[in-house]
């Protein structure tokens, strides 16, 4: 299968109908370069191609949405906010009745070339689905299948819906085929490797087999089977009934829940309902606040003294004690005080009492000793005037004792200070307290009656996701009873099918059946050990022409499963969540270039973004050795900042053709033809 023609019309960034003529790839040159920054439509390309192949499959309406799967309207036109759909928004604005939205491939084959079609028509708010495809092959020229049935058929025969993953994915899904191991990849291989057709041939013979026991029964016990049939028949198709209306049913729960969280972060964003829900809480805190504080004050008022400077001044109280003590240790200080004692009582002794001179003194002469002896003391006990020298002896021992008091007691002036502390720690809570209690004010009505709308919003969408849960209870609970009731009517059908077995011509034709089961198992265990060898050492190979940086992983093995285990030099097992993304990638790749050396290429390999989580020793591995080798047609949807100069030359030699997507407002890609990413020169 090789592209010829790409052409998307109306799907998701592409507006109109954009077209990609693609020349044929040789061996040499068969790379395609469709480049384009984030957003220009790349990852639109590759979905639409998958679209074609796989249409509204479950695999395109679960990837659109983590953890929601869409229904395939949904997936069409939209979902809420979350998901816009594929229809391009631009062509439903003009919303002509005629608009058509979907993709064509032509591709050729071996027979000759193939048109296939798959596109909507927009009628109302609902989708009209049409699938045709053209081919001119010799048998049937010109043939046009327009039975969708037909076509989807005749597209799974081309390319299987189960193997589409091996062929069109991104950077980051490529690593999904490395770490899954999981049954249905491993099935999926088994296809690629055209084993899993024996598994047809099984399933084939065991209805045979089925059918040849019913024969051979008697005619009440065939008609008692065919009765439990039909009673197994309609219970699985009740049950497919209930399946489908729970998931109806789990998809309006998921609606609600998500309206339900928008309307609340909405109601969060206005400061009304945090304050409107917490304002009794704030009441109280601030009154309890308000009543420590008030408390915490009074207590200060009444055991703070007057001495308060003291207590704050801690320095100044250790300086003025240190030049205390230095006075009450001077003893010119003391003697000073002493003989200014002596100065007074002196000349009042000599002068003033008896007994007295004789003759007498005159007053005069009295005032004049009086005098000359106060000038004879006052030289006596003059010192230098100012600070603490100016004082009384007794006087400077009183303030040491006090200042003494101060500069010890660090303890006392601890506990003053915490305390306003936390009264200064108090004031402001209740500023804060009461600014919040304020800000009441502050919403205007129109928020607070869009508050109270949305909260009764929220409590009627409540309502109806509980409603819909207990719906779900109900049909659970039918389902469970529903499949205890098929079990039993199978176990029935197969006790009837093992003991009614008769007839000597089917039971050899069961044996023989039988026989031939065991004989095609072996033989598919056995291809599949010769291939399994084949493949783990084509892996090994090709894992290591791509693998460059480090022997983390030595050999890669491949059990009778197709299951990968990864070793390292010593023998032991790699866990997976040991690995790196890039080299889960290098080992993706290095596994699919392994199946398309026994496989051949069943269609074109399609790559976004083809080196994200390589280092730039691996981007130019996969460049020089892989992208080129790995198919028939390749192409590849990189950005500049993937494909730098220097990696598109090592690429370029390999390019049969380049286009670039340029798209100015997210809505209008457009395709330009022969666009090429570096202007370099070809070699």
């Amino acid at each position: 299968m090789i592209f010829e023609e790409i052409r998307i019309t109306n799907l998701f960034s592409y507006f109109g109908q954009q077209v990609f003529e693609l020349p044929t790839p040789t061996a040499e040159r068969p790379l395609v370069l469709i480049s384009g920054r984030n957003g220009f439509g790349k990852t639109s390309f590759i979905n639409s191609v998958k679209l074609l192949f796989l249409g509204t499959s479950a695999d395109m309406l679960q990837r659109v949405i983590d953890g929601t799967k869409l229904r395939p309207n949904s997936y069409l036109l939209g979902h809420g906010k979350e998901w816009r759909g594929i229809f391009n928004r631009r062509a439903r604005e003009i919303g002509e009745s005629d608009t058509r939205y979907g993709v064509r491939i032509k591709w050729r084959e071996d027979q000759g070339t193939v048109a296939a079609e798959r596109y909507w028509i927009l009628t109302g708010n609902e989708a009209q689905h049409h699938l045709h495809i053209e081919t001119d092959f010799d048998t049937d020229f010109g043939h046009v299948i327009d039975d969708e049935d037909s076509a989807e058929e005749f597209l799974e025969r081309r390319l299987p819906k189960s193997v589409v993953p091996f062929f069109f994915y991104d950077g980051e899904q490529v690593q999904q085929i490395a770490e899954a191991n999981r049954e249905g990849q491993l099935r999926q291989i088994e296809r690629l490797l055209d084993i899993s057709t024996i598994d047809t041939l099984d399933e084939y013979l065991g209805r045979a087999i089925s059918k040849w026991r019913q024969s051979a029964q008697a005619p009440e016990i065939q008609a008692d089977l065919k009765q439990l049939e039909g009673q197994k028949q309609q219970g699985e198709g009740q049950l497919q009934s209930l399946q489908a209306k729970r998931d109806e049913l789990q998809a309006d729960i998921d609606h609600e829940d998500r309206t339900i969280l928008r309307l609340q972060r909405k109601n969060d964003s206005l400061r009304a309902k945090s304050l409107q829900r917490d304002e009794p809480r704030l009441r109280k805190q601030l009154a309890d606040t308000r009543e420590q504080y008030e408390a915490l004050c009074l207590s200060i008022g009444n055991t703070l003294p007057q001495a308060a400077p003291l207590w704050a001044a801690s320095p100044l109280v250790q300086q003025v004690a240190a030049q205390l003590a230095e006075a009450t240790h001077n003893p010119n200080q003391m003697l000073a005080e002493q003989i200014k004692e002596v100065a007074q009582y002196l000349p009042e002794q000599l002068f003033d009492r008896p007994m007295h001179s004789s003759p007498p003194l005159t007053d005069a002469q009295k005032q004049h000793y009086k005098h000359k002896l106060r000038k004879l003391f006052d030289g006596l006990t003059e010192l230098p005037s100012g600070g603490f020298f100016s004082l009384k002896a007794s006087d400077i021992l009183d303030l040491r004792g006090r200042f003494d008091y101060f500069r010890q007691a660090e303890r006392e002036r601890g506990h003053l200070a915490d305390d306003l502390k936390t009264a200064s720690r108090l004031r402001r809570t209740m500023q804060d307290l009461q600014a919040q209690l304020d800000a009441l004010d502050n919403i205007s009505p129109e928020e607070q009656e869009d508050f109270k709308r949305r909260e009764g919003e929220i409590t009627e969408a409540a309502q109806r996701r509980d409603d819909f849960m207990r719906q779900m209870g109900g049909v659970d609970t039918e389902s469970t009873n529903l499949q205890i009731q098929l079990d039993k009517i199978k176990t029935e059908i197969s006790r009837k099918q093992t003991e009614q077995v008769k007839g000597e011509i089917n039971s050899r034709r069961i044996a023989r059946a039988r026989q031939a089961q065991q004989l095609f198992d072996d033989y598919k265990q056995r291809l599949k050990d010769s291939r399994r060898e084949d493949i783990e050492r084509q892996i090994n190979l090709r894992f290591k022409s791509l693998m460059s940086s480090h022997g983390q992983i030595d050999r890669i093995t491949i059990d009778a499963d197709f299951a990968l285990t990864y070793l390292s030099a010593d023998g032991q097992e790699v866990g997976m969540a040991n690995i790196s993304a890039g080299m889960k990638q290098l080992m993706a790749h290095a596994l699919q270039w392994a199946l398309k050396d026994f496989t051949g290429s069943l269609a074109p390999v399609i790559f976004d973004s083809p080196l994200g989580r390589l280092d730039r020793s691996h981007q130019h591995n996969l460049l020089e050795h892989f992208y080129h080798r790995v198919a028939h047609q390749v192409i590849l949807l990189p950005t500049d900042s993937e494909l730098d100069i220097e990696k598109y030359r090592l690429i370029q030699p390999h390019v049969c053709a380049e286009f670039r997507l340029e798209n100015a407002d997210g809505e209008h890609t457009k395709v330009i033809t022969n666009a090429r990413m570096y202007d370099v020169e070809t070699a």
